[in-house]
């Protein structure tokens, strides 16, 4: 690599920043600079003709420990195997042990102490369902869990994920290290927000007669039999909301793990409205409404248990039981053998959506994760709106810069020309170099959100 070259440095400074902000003990600058030179060297080599990928973690050995979380004792950060003796950090070691570890579900366990080169001390696995799950579990216990953890993504494309809400990218020697992330905040969460208002509705209709009827779903005030009054805090259409738009995330994340791209369409149109008809070939049209089903059943299940713990802490004598969201966190349902709408049942959904985007078209979804077909062909004349890049999430109208439609790719002005027909539409696009992209028509114009950061759950 020629010492000209600055990218890995560059990405090593903003990581070391980006740590000062949480309480963990920062990598010396000269060690994490070595660190992110062998992973740069290491993501231009090749294995059998594809590109290497491999995740490491930072982690001080002697604290990596699991942490306790309901139901069960399950740990955390997955499951720890160290190495008898280390072995040198360099980028052999890291090629040769890249070959047997799944990127999303493993990871090398690295660290380097004043005066001592970086070592590789262990192996983390994070399971078999990893890939498709919470992206920042192993971040949520800053010190615990790793102070960082780094992906090699593809040929001088490295991922790096320190505590923050996006994570920091170096892609062909350019340092990406910002926030923009409209599914979180901006006219785009906004319009699948209004779209989902009704979920709490949805769900309820998944319970039994008495739980859906259980006063203790409401956020009242409810008097108890002893004097007392038990007060409810949980806002439950936040809360599924957030599951609904956390699990397009992931679909989204899924598309851009199996590669080649693809194109997505959010719309709660019917596939004979005026905005779709004869202007949107569906040969693969299909109503499969799986991952919707599953994650109301998830959410009828947070509901339930809610209100049994609830009813039985309301039979506490005190004068006054107030339960708040983060004094009572809300029990996942077992993944090997749960109920219905378990982690191992919504993986499955995502991954068999995610893959029919590979197949040339738009993939089509409603706000509620319903499929209504994949490999849709745009026929029709676009709606004569103007494209305007946004700056920032809200997509603040001096943030906004035009750009000729025309600038884009084939699939991506098809998904453009969709949002410029339909005014409830959102679309997202994948580049081939997994590049995602976000659109939308609003105030009479269609906003380009790119790059896109997804939000972590």
């Amino acid at each position: 690599m020629s010492t000209l070259d600055r990218g890995p440095r560059q990405l090593a400074e903003a990581v070391l920043r980006a740590l000062s902000l949480a309480v963990v003990d920062t990598p010396m600058p000269s060690a994490l600079a070595l660190f992110f030179d062998v992973l740069y060297e290491a993501s231009f080599r090749t294995e059998r003709g594809q590109p290497v990928r491999c995740s490491l973690l930072w982690q001080e050995p002697g604290t990596f420990r699991t942490v306790p979380f309901l139901p069960e004792e399950l740990p955390l950060c997955g499951s720890y195997i160290s190495f008898t003796s280390p072995i040198p950090f360099g980028t052999g070691s890291v090629l040769n042990l890249a070959k047997a570890l799944d990127p999303q579900a493993s990871a090398l366990a690295v660290f380097g102490a004043e005066g001592l080169a970086p070592s590789i001390h262990g192996l983390v696995n994070y399971g078999a369902d990893s890939s498709l799950s919470v992206p920042a579990k192993w971040e949520a216990q800053a010190g615990v869990c790793g102070s960082f953890r780094a992906t090699i993504v593809g040929p001088a494309h490295i991922s790096v994920d320190a505590g923050l809400d996006y994570p920091i990218e170096l892609k062909r020697n350019t340092l990406r290290a910002d926030s923009q992330s409209p599914l979180r905040r901006g006219p785009l969460r906004d319009r699948l927000a209004a779209a989902l208002r009704g979920l709490p509705i949805e769900v309820r209709a998944q319970l039994t007669p008495e739980i859906a009827a259980s006063p203790f779903l409401g956020v009242v005030a409810i008097p108890l039999k002893d004097g007392g009054v038990f007060r409810s805090e949980y806002d439950w259409a936040e809360s599924l909301e957030s599951l609904w738009v956390t699990t397009l995330a992931r679909i989204l994340l899924k598309v851009r793990e199996n590669g080649g791209g693809g194109a997505v369409l959010i719309t709660p149109r019917a596939a004979d409205s005026p905005e779709r008809a004869g202007r949107l070939q569906v040969p693969c049209a299909l109503e499969f409404a799986g991952l919707q089903t599953l994650l109301q059943q998830r959410g009828a299940f947070w509901m339930e248990r809610f209100v049994k713990t609830a009813k039985a802490l309301s039979e506490q004598s005190q004068t006054e039981l107030e339960i708040r969201p983060e004094e009572m966190a809300l029990p996942e349902p077992d993944p090997r053998d749960g109920p219905v709408g378990s982690d191992h049942e919504i993986n499955q959904a995502i991954a068999f959506i995610a893959s029919l985007a590979q197949v040339e078209g738009i993939l089509l979804l409603t706000p509620q994760l319903a499929l209504g077909g994949f490999g849709a062909l745009s026929t029709g004349e676009d709606g004569g709106k103007d494209v305007y890049l946004a700056g920032d999430d809200q997509a603040s109208e001096a943030n906004r810069s035009p750009v000729p439609a025309h600038a884009f790719g084939p699939r991506c002005s098809a998904l453009l020309r969709q949002c410029s027909l339909d005014p409830e539409a959102i679309g997202f696009f994948l580049t081939q170099d997994s590049e995602l992209r976000a659109m939308m028509q609003h105030e009479d114009q269609i906003l380009v959100w790119d790059p896109v950061r997804l939000p972590r759950a």
